[in-house]
C-alpha cells in the first residue's frame, strides 16, 4: 500500500484548515451583515407620515404609513435590511438618530446646520417653505423681512421655525404643529410655516381651518438622517436603491397616491 509522505499529509490538512476558517469567517460576516438592524423613527406629518388610525403614536410599521413611510419601507426591503419603525413626538425621533448607532429618522430636512451630523440618503423629495395665513386675512407679503409686522407660529424642534428666528424674526413656539392651526384659526398667531404640498396644508384640513399662502421664503430637500456610526457601506446601497426607485418611478407613485391627503 502506497502511503502519502508526511510532508504532503501535513499540507493537506493546513489547507482543509485554512479553508474552513475561511469558510467560517464568510458566514460570521454574513450572519453579523444580516443581523445589523436599522432602527428608524418618524413623527406625525401628513401626507409624509401617519399612523394608520390617526393617533398620535405607533410602535411597528404596519401601523405607520404616507409618502415617506411608504417609500422608506419599500427602500428597505429592495435593500435587504432589516429594520424596525416607529412614529413618535419629532425631538424624540431626531434625538434617537443623533445619540443612537442605526438609528434614522426620516423625513429630515437637511440643512447646513444638520447635514455634519448624520448621513444621509437622499433626497426623498424637494419642497418650498412657505408661510400661510388664514384665508380671510389681508396679509401681503413682499418680503420676509415683511413677516416681521407679524405673529408666527412655530413648533419646538422644528427646521422651519429655526430658520425664521436666524432671520430675525420672532417665533412663538407650541409642542405641536396642530395648535399653530387652532391657534390661527382664533388669531391668536397671524402667520404659520409650512411644507407647501399639493392642496392645503393636511393640518388645516383636519381642523377644518381656510387658509392661503403667503410667501414662499426657502426651498430644500428632505431625506433620510442615519446616525454618523451607522455603516457607510450599508448607507451607500440605500443611496444607490433610493436612486433606482427615482428612476424606475417608485417615488413618484408614493407621492401621487397620498397627494392631497
Amino acid at each position: 500500500m502506497h502511503l502519502p509522505k508526511a510532508g504532503g499529509l501535513t499540507q493537506m490538512v493546513i489547507r482543509s484548515v485554512l479553508l474552513a476558517l475561511m469558510c467560517a469567517a464568510n458566514a460570521g460576516a454574513l450572519a453579523e451583515e444580516r443581523s445589523e438592524v436599522l432602527h428608524l423613527f418618524t413623527e406625525p406629518f401628513p401626507p409624509f407620515s401617519m399612523t394608520t388610525d390617526g393617533s398620535a403614536h405607533a410602535s411597528s410599521a404596519d401601523q405607520i404609513t404616507g409618502f415617506a413611510a411608504e417609500t422608506f419601507k419599500e427602500l428597505m426591503r429592495r435593500a435587504g435590511v432589516a429594520s424596525t419603525l416607529q412614529l413618535v413626538p419629532w425631538k424624540r425621533a431626531y434625538a434617537q438618530a443623533l445619540e443612537h448607532p442605526n438609528n434614522g429618522v426620516f423625513p429630515t430636512f437637511r440643512t447646513p446646520e444638520r447635514d455634519p451630523l448624520f448621513l444621509w440618503v437622499g433626497p426623498l423629495v424637494e419642497n418650498n417653505w412657505v408661510l400661510m395665513a388664514r384665508a380671510d386675512s389681508g396679509i401681503e407679503l413682499e418680503t420676509l423681512a415683511d413677516a416681521g409686522r407679524y405673529r408666527i407660529g412655530g413648533y419646538l424642534g422644528d427646521s422651519l421655525a429655526a430658520y425664521l428666528e436666524a432671520q430675525s424674526l420672532h417665533v412663538d413656539y407650541v409642542n405641536n404643529d396642530v395648535l399653530n392651526v387652532r391657534k390661527l384659526a382664533r388669531g391668536r398667531i397671524d402667520l404659520w410655516p409650512v411644507v407647501e404640498v399639493e392642496g392645503p396644508p393636511p393640518l388645516a384640513v383636519q381642523e377644518g381651518v381656510a387658509v392661503k399662502k403667503v410667501f414662499t421664503f426657502k426651498r430644500t430637500e428632505m431625506g433620510l438622517a442615519l446616525n454618523p456610526d451607522t455603516d457607510p457601506k450599508l448607507v451607500s446601497r440605500l443611496q444607490l436603491t433610493l436612486e433606482q426607485m427615482h428612476e424606475d418611478g417608485t417615488v413618484a407613485r408614493f407621492e401621487d397616491q397620498f397627494a392631497g391627503l
